[in-house]
């Protein structure tokens, strides 16, 4: 995987603005009304909603996630939820780009490291078929956990505090929270 050049900014209307430097995204030089744009993958095979658990040498080391990334370099978001998937799963790109479906946008400012960033959060499903093999890296995801389509509310509500989005504020916290079961919930239909 190659690291990110630079990521493109975006107004509240999702028009590309400039391109901001990968190395200068940690110094919060993102204006306030200026937005990131990042993807969200819910990820689901032969009935079951695929969690990760990120490694201990991860940022959040131990806390459950879902397949996310930021959209940079000339990448859109449907080209980068494709790539994170076969980063992230090693899900074959011809795989993803076949089965993947755009579910919808969320936008949200979220505070990490003590700066305030807004994002357009891009989500997405797909399905993977139960002959492809998920692979993961264990170097960024210690093991997978596989939960039961109708068991992920019950699931996600239990283990809230497992969650990567440790260090959200609550109110921007809950209401991603209940994008993300709102999504997964409204996969379920789909998951085989």
């Amino acid at each position: 995987m190659e690291a990110a050049k630079y990521y493109r900014v975006y107004d509240k209307d999702k028009n590309h603005l400039y391109n901001l430097p990968a190395g200068e995204l940690r110094k919060g030089v993102v204006g306030d009304d200026e937005y990131l744009q990042c993807v969200n993958i819910i990820v689901t095979q032969g009935g079951e909603v695929v969690l990760q658990v990120r490694a201990d040498t991860q940022e959040a080391g131990g806390f459950l996630d879902i397949v996310s990334g930021k959209v940079d370099d000339d990448d859109n978001p449907d080209t980068s939820a494709i790539r994170e998937v076969n980063e992230e799963y090693s899900v074959p790109v011809e795989v993803v780009a076949g089965h993947l479906r755009k579910l919808g946008v969320h936008t949200a400012t979220l505070l990490k490291r003590e700066t305030l960033k807004n994002w357009h959060m891009n989500f997405y499903h797909i399905d993977v078929p139960v002959d492809i093999e998920i692979v993961f890296d264990p170097g960024e995801i210690a093991r997978l956990l596989r939960v039961p389509a109708g068991e992920i509310m019950e699931f996600l509500r239990e283990n809230w505090g497992r969650i990567m989005l440790y260090n959200l504020g609550d109110v921007v916290t809950e209401s991603y929270f209940q994008n993300v079961v709102d999504y997964v919930i409204g996969c379920a239909p789909d998951i085989n």
